[in-house]
């Protein structure tokens, strides 16, 4: 089978429960009302898409919209652990403010060094691109023609983003993820990559379906 353009939808799970500010990381913080209603309406916004593979992080707040999505799209669900959020270990589901209390300047040390910087027990940002990258790339080099949803979390976007337009790491924060956010990339048969939707609502990424580009 000749390889064809794939094109790739990276989505945001929908808004949680969890408190402004909070690293709450790979804690399965449940959604809030308005995150299932986000997640159904996107669902329902890329019918039609095409899409022929959905793969997951395991997490509840990303399969809801991942299941939500399988029933529209007529497509079975895949979870992968190694697409979580990144694991703040010992600063899992504490705000900035509370881990400055704890730690008095670990959190300014950590936007100083946002690359290599490690939370007790916890990973870095290039930790998060490597495990990421992994089920990435594995999809690049499976999928030989049509759409791929992956549905997952802020920071392992950004991290797959900046690797395919070669961002640095340190400067990922500027990709902005909303909730329920969809991304569209275009990855070519030599390998090149085209990033055609960023930060964007579901339903523009659905009306892009009508051509992927060959």
């Amino acid at each position: 089978m000749k390889r064809e353009t794939v094109r790739f939808l990276l989505l945001r799970h929908g808004e949680v429960t969890a408190p402004p500010g909070a690293l709450y990381g790979q804690t399965d913080v449940p959604l809030s009302p308005r995150g299932a209603i986000q997640s159904r309406e996107a669902a329902c916004a890329l019918n039609g898409a095409g899409i022929c593979r959905i793969v997951t992080s395991d997490l509840a707040r990303c399969r809801f919209l991942a299941d939500a999505l399988g029933e529209v799209a007529g497509v079975p669900v895949e979870a992968d652990p190694k697409i979580r959020e990144v694991d703040f270990g010992a600063w899992s589901g504490l705000t900035w403010k509370e881990i400055d209390a704890r730690e008095p300047g670990a959190f300014a040390a950590r936007l100083r060094d946002f690359e290599d910087f490690r939370p007790p027990g916890g990973e870095n940002i290039r930790d998060l691109a490597d495990r990421t990258w992994q089920t990435f790339e594995g999809l690049m080099n499976e999928t030989q023609r049509g759409t791929v949803a992956i549905v997952t979390h802020a920071g392992v976007n950004r991290v797959i983003l900046a690797r395919l337009m070669g961002i640095p790491f340190a400067r990922i924060l500027s990709l902005a993820q909303d909730f329920c956010c969809a991304n569209v990339v275009d990855i070519y048969p030599d390998g090149a990559a085209t990033l055609r939707l960023l930060n964007g609502r579901p339903e523009h990424a659905g009306s892009m379906a009508l051509g992927v580009p060959s």
